[in-house]
């Protein structure tokens, strides 16, 4: 088992930005033709690995931006693809009432935590690829003592990146606290450690 390091200060929580961050830019010169519209961004990232405990409040959205309208497009048009048994499927598809490139897939659950979850468009516009791996703090997609590490520097304020908070929140409370570093060891006391992402190729 691991020793748990005296509790820090607790951390300030980024604050979280009201829509996805900016996505690229059209290039200059095409005109976006909706069945060939190509998937420029989403929020979360793809690649992105959700750190927290299987009881918080894992990701049941994923924010899509294409260049191209996909005002048309449906459940439909896109295809979920888990190597877990517990696969999510779409509950909707919600289309931006501002801009036609823009639409949010919300899924039924919580994507299984252990897997990386895909979701590809039917067309061949793209796809995405979010993993969900309790404990990996620092997204290399296995869950080693180096991730208590990356907490605690964290804790600590001596961490030289900014981990976005489904890294560190650790128990899905909504505030970066020592209780995320207890929560770490319990998931490595719990079966966690070790554990390495399945699915989402690396690149």
């Amino acid at each position: 088992s691991f020793l748990i390091p005296a509790p820090p200060a607790p951390v300030p929580m980024p604050q979280a930005s009201a829509e996805p961050e900016s996505f690229a830019a059209p290039v200059v010169g095409q005109s976006p033709v909706s069945s060939e519209a190509r998937l420029t961004n989403s929020e979360p990232a793809s690649g992105a690995i959700d750190a927290r405990a299987p009881t918080a409040a894992g990701w049941q959205e994923v924010a899509l931006e294409f260049y191209g309208s996909v005002a048309e497009k449906t459940a439909a048009d896109f295809e979920i693809l888990s190597e877990s048994s517990d696969q999510p499927v779409i509950a909707s598809v919600v289309h931006d009432a501002e801009k036609k490139n823009r639409l949010t897939i919300n899924f039924d659950r919580p994507l299984p935590a252990g897997y990386g979850t895909t979701i590809k468009t039917r067309w061949g516009g793209g796809e995405v690829c979010l993993g969900s791996l309790p404990g990996d703090v620092n997204g290399d997609r296995q869950v080693t003592a180096a991730d208590q590490d990356a907490l605690f520097n964290t804790l600590n304020g001596e961490d030289t990146l900014l981990r976005p908070v489904y890294s560190i929140d650790i128990d899905g409370s909504g505030s970066v606290v020592a209780q995320d570093l207890i929560k770490l060891i319990d998931l490595f006391n719990t079966g966690w450690l070790g554990k390495e992402l399945v699915g989402c190729a690396q690149g």
